[in-house]
């Protein structure tokens, strides 16, 4: 939990610590210091062992109130998901940063980009394990991380102004007053997302109706035959390789 940043998780094993009578500022911490070389105890070793580990996170917990080592631990964490093989120590890091942030006033901006750090961090690791998506991974965690990562389409990059939202109480309406960015059988007014170079803004909006379409279709929320429904799954299949 320290190493990645749980506040919540530090806080709850602080808690058991302490109830468990270990403590950073024991008396029996400061007479060993004192003497190092005084073994007369295993057990009391032990427990300087565990108080050493309390004392260290408790440091963290405490750094972690600040918004400036937050901000520094999130591009530390950053750094490491681009440089080398993404681990799963480090996208827990980049889960936790983006929670923290995003439970901070103000900070929005950096929880956005704290969360797509963590979907790319993710999104890497899958690639080099052999998976086409994340949510093919049978890890229950890592499936938990893509999860807050991505289910949020409001912060997909290439999403149209008029839809992005940057605060949790707002959500983009259509015309019959359903939710656009959440499942709905309502109609697409137009494109979530904005247009592919070369392709003209009507032209688009007319073939990512057709695609949600097809999606309602394959996924029988609109009744059709047989093979229909095949026809519609092959065409949202091949639709993202035409653009």
């Amino acid at each position: 939990a320290r190493r990645e940043y749980d506040a919540e998780g530090l806080e709850e094993l602080l808690r058991r610590a302490e109830h468990a009578g270990l403590a950073a500022d024991s008396p029996l911490v400061a007479s060993l210091a004192e003497d190092p070389d005084d073994s007369a105890c295993e057990e009391a070793n032990e427990r300087v062992a565990g108080e050493g580990e309390v004392a260290a996170a408790t440091r963290v917990l405490l750094r972690l109130q600040d918004d400036d080592y937050v901000l520094e631990a999130l591009e530390r964490a950053r750094i490491r998901s681009v440089k080398e093989e993404p681990s799963t120590g480090v996208c827990r890091r980049l889960e936790n940063l983006t929670l923290q942030l995003r439970a901070r006033p103000g900070f929005e901006v950096e929880a956005m980009a704290a969360r797509e750090s963590l979907g790319s961090a993710l999104v890497r690791r899958g690639s080099l394990v052999g998976h086409d998506a994340i949510f093919e991974s049978e890890d229950p965690e890592i499936q938990h991380m893509a999860t807050l990562a991505f289910k949020d389409l409001s912060a997909f990059c290439n999403l149209k102004p008029v839809w992005r939202r940057m605060g949790t109480k707002h959500v983009a309406m259509s015309a019959s007053g359903s939710a656009i960015l959440r499942h709905s059988k309502a109609a697409l007014p137009t494109a979530l997302t904005k247009a592919p170079k070369g392709v003209r803004e009507e032209v688009w909006d007319a073939l990512a109706m057709q695609n949600f379409r097809n999606i309602l279709v394959c996924m029988e929320d609109r009744p059709r035959f047989g093979i229909q429904r095949f026809a519609s799954r092959e065409a949202v299949l091949d639709f993202p390789h035409q653009y």
